[in-house]
């Protein structure tokens, strides 16, 4: 794909962009703190409040250490005096444990650092907060004989009655940053220790071409959906393992990651786009485009694909520029959004993308781009009270609901995309947990993983300054147990491509209309001369697919160190 920009992008545009966000931010911060406040989530067209995941004051929490990264720092100073004051988590409430861990934990692990920095007088009673919650969550590990968690607890009995062993793939492994951040700072290598046994079980359960379905028993380990993509239900498994190498230097994450990352694109990837695949044939499941799959790209970047990277969000923002938002699922046989999955719940991950590619590139495409979700999100979403989920992006209808992540994340990622200056853009860098809270990478996290707990395979040395794992060092595999690509039969490992899917051309919009004949209305930015070239090409070679890797293998950490410095 080829993009030819014609903007002109100064100093006062940037300026004017990140004014723009943050009275988008405050728009939706002080309603919340009006309307809605102390419950978890603010309702923009009703101006009320409810509670959706707990009732802990959640978009506030999730809220704290946005305020910091726009500078305010007298109201980050009186928020976290607000959430030490008045927060408890002794209540009787069934809570989702991935959930609460990325928002929550997340959320105030952040802020506590972030805290013994700027606040004078501070007493630390964020990370106090921070390991009762983290405390109150782990019973859903120890209920499982593998310590894969389950999805739900009550935060003040433990483990629900009759709640079901089954668990998405990426509710089960999205715990390293915060419990390995967590057992730093405390002391206590349990949480770090129990976040790490459940990506190593799920791991050790893989198919042999190093795949992953969507949901297993976390009782027994068998899958219950075997297939997968890089979308809902296995999306942050993936983003985890990549950052807890960045951010604790841990080689073993790293050669995992490796892994992981070269079955997606042998097994999902039809340039520009990500297919769903059965995760013991290789062959495609489904061909859906789903929002949740738009951080890919930024992960591609962490990973020095940026060129892959640029590809896929290039034809990702052609849909976003047809609908003025992305669906939540869009299907790339059929050329339409798939049957009840027309939403866009204000999603962050366009934005965090958009905000990788432009710290690599310095590419001022990018922030048309990001002028683009700006301006849809003022146009359609915006609301006396606030800005609501999108419940049709065709009629744009909307629903009175702002998730908290629209302020963590997509608030967040939209201000540093356009502040290139801003103390979160500085070396070394930040790794953001997924749900957007920024940890600083310091040789305090280095060693954040408990070498022995991988087993007998063969530990790489962690890489300096705690970025990549060199690929020859994370491809050194003498045991073959360590090494599912071998337990592949060779005539297993050779056997013919599947059959190529015929999809529609991604410059042919629904309807049969050219997207890139679409107008742009109440967007002040130049439009860009987009030229797509092909979207379902037949797979490559065996030979070809290996020699891609091998290519790949250059300059990672470089790569890595220029987008987190």
């Amino acid at each position: 794909m080829r993009v030819v920009n014609t903007t002109t992008w100064n100093e006062t545009r940037l300026e004017d962009a990140r004014e723009m966000v943050r009275e988008m931010f405050f728009h939706g911060y002080d309603s919340y703190m009006e309307h809605a406040y102390p419950h978890d989530e603010l309702m923009p067209i009703s101006c009320s409040g409810r509670d959706t995941l707990g009732g802990y004051a959640l978009t506030l929490v999730d809220a704290l250490d946005t305020l910091a990264v726009l500078g305010e720092w007298a109201l980050f100073e009186e928020a976290i005096g607000l959430v030490s004051a008045n927060s408890s988590f002794a209540i009787d409430s069934n809570v989702s444990v991935f959930e609460t861990n990325i928002r929550i934990v997340g959320g105030l692990l952040s802020a506590h650092l972030l805290a013994e920095e700027h606040v004078r007088g501070y007493d630390g009673h964020l990370l106090t907060l921070a390991r009762d919650v983290a405390d109150r969550l782990l019973p859903a590990f120890s209920h499982s004989p593998l310590g894969i968690p389950i999805g739900t607890v009550n935060l003040d009995s433990g483990v629900p009655h009759n709640e079901t062993p089954v668990v998405c793939t990426a509710a089960a492994t999205t715990f390293t940053l915060e419990f390995g951040v967590l057992s730093a700072l405390t002391g206590n290598d349990t949480y770090r220790n129990v976040s790490w046994r459940a990506v190593r079980e799920l791991w050790n359960v893989r198919s042999a071409r190093n795949l992953v379905g969507a949901y297993l028993d976390s009782s027994n380990g068998r899958w219950r959906v075997s297939s997968g993509g890089i979308g809902g239900g296995v999306d942050s498994f993936y983003e985890y393992l990549l950052k807890s190498a960045v951010l604790f230097g841990d080689a073993e994450m790293g050669r995992v990651w490796e892994q992981a990352h070269r079955a997606v694109m042998e097994y999902m990837y039809r340039e520009p786009w990500y297919v769903d695949v059965h995760m013991n044939s290789g062959l495609t499941a489904n061909a859906h485009y789903e929002s949740l799959q738009a951080f890919w790209p930024g992960l591609l970047v962490l990973h020095g694909d940026v060129d892959g990277a640029s590809t896929t969000m290039h034809a990702f923002h052609l849909l976003w520029r047809f609908f003025g938002f992305v669906p939540e699922a869009y299907s790339l046989e059929r050329d339409r959004i798939v049957s009840g999955r027309g939403q866009y719940p204000l999603r962050p991950e366009m934005a965090e993308s958009l905000y990788y590619l432009y710290r690599a590139t310095r590419d001022p495409i990018w922030l048309d781009y990001g002028m683009e979700m700006i301006a849809s999100l003022n146009k359609h979403a915006r609301t006396r009270c606030g800005f609501a989920a999108v419940e049709d992006v065709v009629s744009k209808q909307l629903r009175d609901h702002m998730d908290s992540f629209f302020l963590s994340e997509t608030c967040k990622y939209l201000f540093l995309l356009f502040d290139p200056a801003n103390r979160f853009n500085s070396y070394p860098g930040y790794v953001f947990n997924t749900e957007g809270h920024p940890f600083p990478v310091s040789k305090l996290w280095a060693g954040g993983a408990s070498r022995s707990s991988w087993g007998h395979c063969p530990q790489p040395t962690p890489p300096q300054a705690f970025f990549l794992v060199p690929l020859a060092e994370a491809e050194r595999e003498a045991d073959p147990t360590c090494a599912p690509e071998d337990r592949l039969a060779e005539e297993e490992r050779e056997m013919p491509s599947p059959a190529e899917i015929h999809f529609h051309h991604s410059s042919v919009a629904p309807g049969g209309a050219p997207l890139l004949s679409i107008s742009l209305e109440s967007i002040q930015t130049a439009e860009a001369l987009v030229e797509v070239v092909g979207v379902l090409p037949p797979r490559r070679s065996r030979a070809a697919r290996v020699a891609q890797r091998r290519n790949e293998r250059l300059g990672l950490v470089d790569a890595a160190l220029k987008v987190l410095g």
